[in-house]
């Protein structure tokens, strides 16, 4: 089976089972996921919820990345996740999935099941994603689907002993909750080599989206460069305090002839399954009764 550990306050991790593989942290949690999910087509809902850990805190793990660049620390939010429980986060369902040829591939319009795996746990998803798309893919999807607020002339003020910010990050308020609630990212799969580049931009992007609950992915590591990608990705969850990472470089490398296609990249029939599975798993339920598939904007997939 699989197991889904929760490393840190905000660290979804997934490795296989095995005889040989080394002793499990000790702040780790842990789910059954059954070898064969099936998913695309389900007629009935998934039945992973009742499985899933209760909250819980944890202290997070070292992390270690090959970039050097000194970014300034990320804004506070006003909730706590815990144990990846985003539904426990947010008062809607809406989720607004970004990423490339790997995520399209779990679209309604290639037969994926994303929205499938989705809507049985309560979630409406929008999926905005393209092949050959690098991170700054993100920024345009957002500033389609969510613009950023025109700024104003009015400056706060502040009195000695008093709390208040202009950071929209610490004033609730200032988040619209009628837009997205949570978005997943999963980019970086088209890395071109520059990882202080990589990682500054990622970092403005989680900063634009805060203080929405955010999933990020690690990528396949196909080829060794991806490794400082996905360490500079894993730092961001413990970085961050409303990120919560999925480590798919660990699923699917624990599993490639299974999981992924025959570029060692793309994900096989069953890789598009567990990725759907883990996406949920991350989230876990919601009690809003609305869900549902939201229709995708970005749809080009010449590859351009």
């Amino acid at each position: 089976m699989w197991l889904v550990a929760v490393v840190g306050p905000l660290s979804l991790v997934a490795t296989a089972c095995n005889d040989t593989q080394a002793a499990a942290p000790v702040n780790t949690l842990s789910i059954s996921v059954p070898d064969t999910v099936g998913l695309t087509g389900l007629p009935e809902p998934l039945t992973l919820a009742p499985t899933l850990p209760p909250p819980a805190s944890f202290e997070p793990l070292p992390t270690s990345s090959t970039s050097t660049t000194e970014l300034p620390p990320p804004p506070t939010v006003p909730y706590t996740l815990t144990s990846g429980r985003v539904g426990l986060a947010v008062e809607g369902n809406r989720i607004l999935m970004i990423g490339d040829s790997i995520l399209a591939s779990t679209a309604e319009r290639f037969g994926g099941p994303m929205c499938t795996t989705m809507e049985s746990y309560g979630w409406a998803v929008q999926i905005e994603a393209e092949e050959a798309r690098h991170i700054e893919f993100a920024d345009e999807v957002l500033d389609e689907l969510l613009p950023e607020p025109d700024g104003d002339d009015s400056t706060p003020t502040t009195e000695p002993g008093d709390d208040t910010n202009d950071d929209p990050a610490d004033n609730p308020a200032d988040f619209d909750p009628d837009d997205f609630d949570a978005v997943m990212v999963m980019l970086g799969n088209n890395y071109r080599g520059d990882i202080e580049d990589f990682e500054a931009q990622y970092d403005a992007l989680l900063r634009r989206l805060t203080p929405r609950p955010v999933v990020v992915f690690t990528v396949t590591e196909d080829e060794p460069i991806k490794a400082e990608v996905n360490d500079v990705i894993r730092g961001f969850g413990n970085e961050f305090d409303n990120v919560l990472v999925v480590d798919w470089a660990e699923i699917s490398g624990d599993a490639p002839d299974e999981l992924l296609g025959a570029d060692d990249l793309h994900l096989s029939n069953l890789g598009r399954d567990r990725l759907s599975l883990f996406s949920v798993a991350a989230l876990g339920p919601t009690n809003v009764d609305d869900p549902d598939c939201l229709e995708s904007v970005f749809t080009d997939d010449s590859g351009g």
